[in-house]
């Protein structure tokens, strides 16, 4: 600072600048800028245009602090995922974090004070995201503030730190989709004005810190005061002045935090996803076994009900999630004979969303649960399709998204004419569901029409006949198209 006063000055010779050294106002506490004033002292229009990456650091600040916390959250995934598959989704919503750090069968004693810190870190992120995942997350943001409450804490369920499909995942998600959507932004906001060629993605379970855009504010704040100038202009102003050489400070920010790193691959953005025993698939028939009554599907006129009484797509996902659980205490009790009703036993144990008034699902039976659920994933899919969403995410792989070519649709609509689009899409959605899974070990290739015939049960002769008529050309590798068109 002294340095650039004096050769500033240069209304003073040489003599005089012992006298300039005497002056009061050198001696003066100079003015302290740093990151979090700098909106202010240059203005929000000025740090827009001439400092744009600064600009998208700062509205995002309060993620990008907590990115150091990815590369171990990503860690504590890794373990869970190999240390703890063995439980089902109503433990994983009965034990708390508390109580898994003692149980010898989901975590080894050796690991106890590594996961410890690992879990304890997840949750000062999740915390101190709360708001953001809320406003930025959609569906999966709200999904995870129903079940955090004021906060997570260690007497939080499990399942708040597992990546999973099942709503139970959704906490551990947000915090993960949130942190790679926001490095991801930063960097593909920069490749894009620069126009330099895009950098290469890598995994998030392979990011380190060093590859992340990690905000440190006292290290942006060295890298204002090194790009700054003050001066005394003894002959105008008796002050010291305050200016920012923005160009050399946006530069000098892009290189600590933004060159140079890598994209994250957002189709791998989760890594592998955890998989509650009682969800997975080979285990139907065991658990179906504990439920002691055959199921019974609903009538047309229930279903008709049920759609008109679930108003919006959040009541479909609150509900099917709620009887997913039920099912789960259900199985593990295997309490029942079939003839309970399902909605007042729902409230009984706490399981039925508050908000939801419908008449039709309260008069249910056990028997119907089976049934109910089934037919609230396909509700909760045709929903999303409406609302120009994907229903199926990563559950499905690419190779069963062709799509559908103007010569295929001219012969389904032929075969479709005399047929309700409603009972088509739902059997094949039985089928996406059930077959075309991305953990499904020998997913079939092959026309459609030869992998539906097992899943024409309940249909007419002669719509099971238009059915079989479907043309060569449409294959299971079109089957999530063609569900969105019956849609």
């Amino acid at each position: 600072m002294l340095s650039n006063i004096l050769c500033r000055d240069t209304e003073y010779d040489h003599d005089c600048r012992e006298d300039i050294l005497m002056h009061p106002w050198l001696w003066f506490p100079r003015k302290r800028v740093n990151i979090s004033v700098l909106p202010i002292e240059i203005g929000v229009r000025k740090l827009k245009e001439k400092l744009p990456n600064v600009n998208r650091l700062l509205q995002h600040q309060l993620v990008l602090e907590q990115m150091v916390a990815l590369p171990q959250i990503m860690v504590l995934h890794g373990y869970l995922l190999k240390h703890s598959r063995n439980i089902d989704s109503h433990k994983a919503n009965h034990l708390t974090l508390r109580e898994l750090l003692y149980d010898s069968k989901l975590l080894q004693h050796n690991h106890r004070m590594i996961v410890e810190n690992l879990i304890q870190t997840f949750l000062d992120t999740f915390n101190k995201l709360k708001t953001e995942i809320k406003s930025s997350c959609g569906r999966i943001g709200e999904i995870a503030m129903s079940v955090c409450g004021e906060g997570l804490t260690w007497d939080s369920p499990f399942h708040v730190i597992l990546p999973s499909y099942h709503n139970f995942g959704q906490c551990s998600n947000a915090v993960v989709s949130l942190l790679v959507e926001t490095h991801n932004r930063i960097i593909n906001s920069y490749f894009e004005e620069s126009g330099l060629p895009y950098p290469r993605e890598i995994p998030v379970y392979e990011m380190s810190t060093n590859q992340l855009v990690v905000f440190q504010e006292a290290d942006i704040d060295l890298l204002l005061l090194a790009n700054s100038e003050y001066s005394l202009d003894l002959g105008k102003s008796p002050e010291v002045a305050w200016s920012l050489h923005e160009d050399r400070f946006e530069s000098a920010v892009i290189d600590r935090l933004i060159s140079c790193r890598p994209l994250i691959d957002v189709k791998e953005k989760f890594g592998h996803r955890f998989k509650f025993i009682d969800d997975n698939p080979s285990l139907e028939s065991e658990n179906r076994k504990k439920l002691r009554w055959e199921s019974q599907l609903l009538t047309k006129s229930q279903c008709y009900h049920i759609d008109k009484e679930l108003n919006h797509l959040n009541d479909v996902c609150d509900l099917l999630a709620a009887a997913r659980n039920f099912r789960s205490v259900l199985i593990a009790s295997s309490a029942g004979d079939g003839f309970e009703i399902l909605g007042e036993m729902m409230m009984k144990y706490r399981l039925y969303p508050k908000h939801l008034d419908s008449t039709t699902i309260k008069e249910l039976q056990y028997k119907h649960l089976d049934d109910l659920i089934w037919f609230l994933k396909l509700t909760r899919a045709r929903r999303m399709i409406n609302n120009q969403q994907d229903p199926f995410g990563d559950q499905i792989g690419k190779d069963y998204r062709g799509e559908l070519n103007s010569s295929m649709l001219c012969d389904i609509d032929e075969i479709l004419y005399a047929m309700k689009r409603d009972v088509a899409s739902r059997k094949l959605f039985h089928f996406i569901s059930e077959r075309l899974q991305t953990f499904e070990p020998d997913p079939p290739n092959g026309k459609l029409r030869d992998y539906m015939f097992a899943y024409l049960d309940g249909l007419s002769d002669d719509d099971a006949d238009k059915f079989m008529n479907l043309p060569e050309t449409v294959e299971n590798q079109h089957a999530v198209a063609f569900f969105k068109y019956l849609v």
